[in-house]
């Protein structure tokens, strides 16, 4: 891998002369410090920013933006139009849908499903095993405090909106269309 002095556009053959076990589908920007490891597919029109790692056999679709100090484990499946937000940390074989936004400080943990049109605020923590359906939000996208916690093995239904400062615990399903703005425990 060649030392990128400072981030910048490359087209497809030039992104594979410097990560030549990755599969560049079209012109992508890669910022400074950027590991990608093998295997992985990278789709058109990506803004890889500084410092981001990227873990063996991960696709990312089309128009993504994956923002600074990024960690993104093996076999993640991102969809299009997902946007990264910093020092955002991504577990082994998260599968997330289109048009999802995650914001700073998140981590989500190992084999999580997120659906399409799923907004993730502030330093929000999901546990392992954990599915998200579309339309969900969960956090806040302002405030940097109230964090909110999810479980391991939690189902979130469709359009269900999920408040700042909440604990879902484990085991724990919620239907859809929900407000949820107190603390939850499995029943």
């Amino acid at each position: 891998m060649k030392n990128i002095k400072m981030g910048q556009w490359f087209s497809k053959e030039e992104a594979k002369n410097i990560y030549p076990n990755v599969t560049f589908l079209g012109k992508v920007w890669i910022g400074t410090n950027v590991e990608i490891e093998s295997y992985v597919k990278i789709i058109a029109g990506i803004t890889i920013m500084d410092g981001v790692k990227i873990g063996d056999g991960v696709k990312i679709g089309n128009g993504v933006t994956i923002k600074v100090n990024v960690m993104i484990g093996d076999g993640v499946r991102i969809g299009d139009g997902v946007e990264i937000g910093d020092d955002v940390k991504i577990e082994d074989y998260v599968k997330i849908g289109d048009y999802v936004k995650i914001m700073a400080g998140t981590t989500i943990g190992n084999n999580v499903e997120v659906g399409n049109s799923v907004m993730i605020g502030r330093n929000v923590e999901i546990g392992d095993y954990v599915e998200i359906r579309a339309g969900v939000t969960i956090g806040d996208d302002v405030k940097i405090e109230d964090d909110v916690m999810i479980g391991r093995n939690v189902e979130i239904g469709d359009y269900v909106k999920i408040g700042a400062g909440v604990t879902i615990g484990d085991d724990v399903k919620i239907e859809d269309n929900q407000r949820i703005s107190k603390d939850m425990q499995r029943e």
